[in-house]
């Protein structure tokens, strides 16, 4: 686990330790549109972010990393929350993402050591040869694996809150302290990476070869099946705690990213390794908030369910699935999946995905109407979309960035509709472009339901 920071790094010392304030008490959410949006409410404008947007293209930020490693930044809850809020003052974005890693699990959690390198991006120095080394892993930090038979659930449930508490607790500082200092200026957005995404890391070491062959993790899934599904439901179960806890601590909204690797599987690779366990995570997700929703309307009525304005009583935190590169998917995740929100990347166009979803979405309410006895009666098939412009966009000129900004709004719609990146911010990106992005989809949204309505 990382050594906390030092008293000169930051005011979240061990000699003053920083006490979290509960949900109730921190400060009221005043733009709410993110909110609205992915859970299919009207919205007055197209709210907007994008993935990496406090980052390496940002100047502030890299004055700060002169200073410090990426995994510092990430481990040090004042310097975390800083790089969070960058994009805040200097975009206007509609909402704040946490500056934090996806391989926090791996690296904090099972104990794999990683660092940035420059040029390649994260590696890990010693990954998993077989699922016996992941594994061992897995049981070294006490989680069972996969199906391994559990007594009593709620018991384990407690011992996997503890273990994140312990090994992640700096990313739970960092989310409650953002909540305090964005003071409700906007939503703030948790996240964990995919079971699988998380997987080709450990085994593959790097990203480098995730749009190659990944001739090392696809060997595990033909030779090893049974030990890669155990390896990956262990993998959900932690990221379903880490992602409650995040929610406990104050994040708004969270997202789910299996952005790694998974273009390169077959379709039923996909299906097989990927769709069940991004099920799982939000199916074990949602059912948490109702269990805590009931025990609290049950009780004295104070706690999460009236923490925020965003939230009624009943609604749980709205959750984000962002499955790169797998447009062939987009059917199965809003049917067989709890998500609010689907994000696609640039290879996906917007209109056609509409027009599939909303098919959808009308064949499963008639079918709930036809059998409540469904098991997925409870599904919400009308899922907001997230995305999609190609990052690219921002080497061009501002006239051409709002050209494409029209074309995209158009595709989309301006409801049930977050606008973003259709992955993250590339390090040379000039901010002025990416600025005059976000001030385009923000006026040009605005505009266009003045003009028509939402």
């Amino acid at each position: 686990p990382p050594s906390p920071p030092s008293p000169s790094q930051s005011a979240l010392s061990p000699s003053s330790p920083f006490q979290r304030k509960p949900n109730h008490e921190l400060p009221k959410l005043r733009n709410d549109l993110l909110i609205r949006s992915l859970t299919n409410q009207p919205t007055e404008r197209v709210p907007v972010w994008c993935m990496r947007q406090a980052g390496r293209h940002l100047p502030e930020f890299r004055s700060i990393a002169q200073e410090h490693d990426f995994f510092t930044m990430c481990e040090n809850p004042e310097l975390a929350v800083e790089i969070s809020l960058q994009p805040l003052r200097r975009y206007g974005v509609d909402a704040v993402i946490l500056f934090s890693d996806i391989l926090v699990i791996p690296k904090s959690v099972l104990g794999m050591p990683v660092e940035m390198v420059k040029g390649v991006g994260p590696v890990f120095s010693c990954p998993c040869d077989t699922p016996d080394d992941a594994m061992v892993l897995l049981r070294r930090a006490g989680i069972k694996i996969g199906g391994t038979c559990i007594e009593n659930e709620k018991e384990y449930d407690h011992f996997m809150d503890d273990l994140v508490q312990e090994k992640l607790g700096y990313v739970l500082d960092s989310i409650n302290l953002a909540r305090q200092r964005i003071n409700g200026e906007v939503p703030l957005i948790g996240f964990c990476g995919g079971p699988f995404s998380l997987l080709m890391f450990m085994v593959e070491g790097s990203n480098r070869n995730s749009n190659g062959s990944m001739k090392k993790l696809k060997r595990w899934l033909y030779q090893h099946p049974s030990e890669c599904h155990a390896i990956l439901q262990s993998l959900s179960k932690i990221c379903v705690r880490f992602l409650l806890a995040q929610k406990h601590a104050g994040a708004q909204a969270l997202q789910v990213f299996e952005s790694v690797a998974v273009d390169s599987l077959t379709r039923t690779q996909y299906k097989e390794f990927v769709l069940p366990y991004l099920a799982c995570i939000a199916r074990q997700f949602k059912d948490e908030c109702k269990k805590e929703l009931k025990i609290e309307c049950e009780g004295d009525g104070v706690g999460d369910s009236e923490d925020d304005v965003e939230r009624p009583r009943g609604e749980s935190t709205p959750l984000i699935a962002f499955s790169r590169g797998t447009d062939y998917a987009l059917e199965d995740l809003a049917t067989e999946t709890h998500y609010d929100c689907l994000g696609i990347d640039w290879t996906s166009d917007p209109k056609n995905v509409r027009e599939r979803l909303a098919g959808i979405a009308k064949n499963g309410v008639d079918d709930n109407n036809k059998n409540n006895s469904n098991s997925n009666n409870d599904m919400n098939y009308n899922k907001a979309l997230q995305g999609n412009m190609d990052p690219c966009v921002m080497y061009t000129d501002i006239s051409t960035i709002r050209a494409e900004v029209d074309k995209m709004l158009d595709s989309f719609g301006t409801q049930g509709y977050v606008a973003n990146f259709g992955h993250g911010c590339l390090p040379d990106m000039d901010p002025e472009h990416v600025c005059a992005f976000i001030k385009h989809v923000q006026q040009k949204s605005l505009e266009m339901n003045m003009k028509n309505g939402p």
